[in-house]
């Protein structure tokens, strides 16, 4: 009895968990030749080195490309057991048509064994000079397309007690200048895969993320024309030609009977993960200051430790200087606007409804000017930016949650945020002012039943973090609020119930029969004693939000909460102990489900 106690102690648990995900991570998963694997983008780069290198071991492999070209190219280096399919991971209806084609080729009884996700694109260019389009451009071919692809083929994959690899990237970790577009992608995937992790694991699906640094691909090509200045100085000569090691990478990914989490690969991404643990304001001064690593990692810290106090204590006189704030309806944005409104600043407000307007106006100063605004409307912020100018003088588990519910999450959360900042900064460079961007814990970790909107709040880390580094020389400051659950409108109890029941109605039948009436059960469980679990005191995160906006020198970050604290500690553990930290965070998966590993007893043989 004794031994069992101290078995289950966590710590114990935890231990013994990383060292058996090192040892199996030497073994190798058996009869590859049975295997199937699909991997997109094709044509050339990552994607067509790892289709040939797998089809030389033996595995079945299924690989899409976007032309006919990519595929003729393909099949000239493969031999007859590749198949292509040709695949616009943005047209949702060829990606059901592969999924189609993949099921009716796949023998009676087998399921998908690997699902490689590395198709992408980037652009490379300051937040300031790149369209809005070109970000969701970009998202919908990075981010939606692999999390469509992947929602898709689950099935498949389930069958198979398979693996999925997605490709993200070090700028996945560490938000760089003039990559805000691409990094805000990454970031999302990183969301998307450990929180995908985390729901799978009750089925033994493995999930793994490669995380390479610049290489030589057409990709990386185009990166290093406008490349971060960090980078460039680090890699004065040119990107990695060996790209086997990231093909490498893939390839332990698929056959390892223990896959990694991550795999860094590059001693710049080694270099940049590192970096992203740091404090940010270290890592903002790497980002231009590589060669000085060492000096940065003694000298800083002991410098800003000391002066800190004294000049975040020193408070700016608020009386006269123009705030504008979004979503003053309800929640934080009300409570900041009436808060500032009552310092004498002379506060901006936008509201969604003119019944909010209204109620704003009721209980503020005359000072308050109050403006109807949908942020995911780009005329209604133009005309709120006119008029501003003239003022101024010159959430559920991802097999849920269907793709609309993912971009709808973005619209507001995400793009909403990029515009009414990129509409507005020509206006707060003038003042060499203040940007400040409400997050949350969940941009740092990614637990499960939460991916649409963490892969959001991902986003908005990785944007910050890139026009912070951007508007640096323009002494613009740009600060993050990253809170915990706090009791707000949107922890109603009530409204997530009905929100997770209509997605378990939309769900084919044979997804309710997988998951059972029992989970559903615990998921709604789960989502309403969290909402009953969020700190009443909403004022701290008032406090905080004006912190950054009075403070002579704001922090980059600031964290709120015993719960942020708690979750951002967890953060900066193994992946393998995060994960069984996070294993029952919200809800416990049935034990039937718990089991659901012994269904496909030889699926890694």
């Amino acid at each position: 009895m004794a031994q069992h106690r101290i078995l289950n102690f966590p710590v114990v648990r935890s231990i013994m968990a990383y060292l058996h995900a090192r040892i199996s991570s030497k073994k190798q998963v058996k009869d590859l030749a049975n295997k199937y694997v699909l991997i997109t983008g094709c044509d050339s780069g990552f994607g067509h080195d790892t289709a040939v290198r797998l089809d030389k071991l033996g595995i079945h492999v299924l690989a899409t490309c976007l032309t006919k070209e990519g595929e003729q190219g393909l099949k000239s280096a493969t031999s007859d057991r590749l198949r292509t399919f040709q695949l616009d991971l943005t047209d949702s209806q060829q990606v059901k048509n592969v999924y189609e084609q993949v099921k009716s080729t796949l023998p009676s009884g087998i399921g998908l064994w690997g699902l490689v996700n590395n198709a992408g694109i980037t652009v490379i260019a300051p937040v300031e000079w790149l369209p809005l389009e070109k970000y969701k451009r970009i998202a919908d071919v990075n981010l939606w397309g692999l999390i469509e692809v992947t929602k898709t083929f689950l099935p498949l994959i389930k069958k198979a007690q398979g693996r999925v690899v997605n490709f993200s990237s070090m700028l996945g970790r560490l938000a760089l200048p003039r990559v805000s577009s691409y990094s805000i992608t990454k970031y999302g995937v990183q969301a998307f895969s450990d929180a995908l992790r985390r729901e799978m694991s009750p089925w033994g699906i493995q999930v793994s993320i490669i995380e390479p640094g610049l290489f030589k691909t057409a990709m990386a090509n185009e990166e290093r024309n406008l490349q971060a200045r960090g980078i460039k100085r680090l890699n004065q000569t040119q990107s990695s030609p060996d790209t086997f090691k990231v093909v490498d990478a893939v390839v332990d990914a698929l056959t390892s009977q223990k896959s990694q989490t991550r795999y860094a690969i590059g001693q710049d991404a080694k270099m940049a993960i590192f970096i992203s643990f740091l404090p940010t304001f270290i890592a903002d001064y790497l980002n231009t200051m590589w060669v000085e690593v060492l000096i940065a990692l003694v000298v800083v810290p002991l410098v800003w430790y000391i002066t800190r106090k004294r000049y975040i204590k020193v408070a700016l006189n608020m009386k006269g200087r123009y705030v504008l704030i979004t979503g003053c309806d309800a929640g934080f944005g009300r409570a900041v606007a009436l808060q500032l409104d009552k310092m004498g600043a002379l506060v901006l407000a936008t509201c969604l409804t003119k019944d909010g307007e209204e109620s704003l106006k009721s209980v503020a100063s005359d000072k308050l000017k109050a403006f109807q605004m949908d942020v995911t409307n780009s005329n209604q912020i133009l005309n709120v930016f006119s008029e501003v100018n003239k003022l101024l003088g010159d959430k559920g588990p991802i097999e849920w949650v269907p793709m609309a519910e993912y971009k709808r999450n973005a619209e507001v959360n995400l793009w909403g945020s990029i515009e009414v900042t990129k509409t507005f900064l020509p206006l707060i460079k003038k003042e060499k002012g203040r940007i400040v961007m409400v997050s949350s814990i969940a941009g740092v970790v990614s637990p499960k039943a939460f991916s649409p909107y963490t892969i959001s709040k991902y986003g908005v880390e990785a944007f910050a973090d890139s026009l912070r580094r951007e508007m640096h020389k323009f002494d613009v400051q740009v600060s993050i609020i990253e809170p915990g659950a706090t009791l707000t409108d949107i922890m109603n109890g009530e409204v997530l119930t009905k929100f997770l029941i209509k997605l378990w109605c939309n769900l084919p039948p044979e997804r309710q029969q997988e998951y059972g009436e029992e989970y559903l059960g615990a998921v709604v469980a789960g989502f309403q004693r969290w909402s009953k679990s969020g700190s009443p005191h909403v004022y701290k995160v008032v406090d905080t939000i004006i912190s950054p906006l009075t403070a002579q020198t704001p922090k980059a970050r600031y964290l709120i909460g015993t719960d942020a604290w708690r979750l951002k500690a967890v953060s900066l553990l193994p992946e393998v102990l995060q994960d069984l930290m996070l294993k029952n965070t919200l809800y416990r998966a049935p034990e039937s489900l718990s089991n659901a590993n012994t269904k496909y007893p030889h699926a890694n043989e």
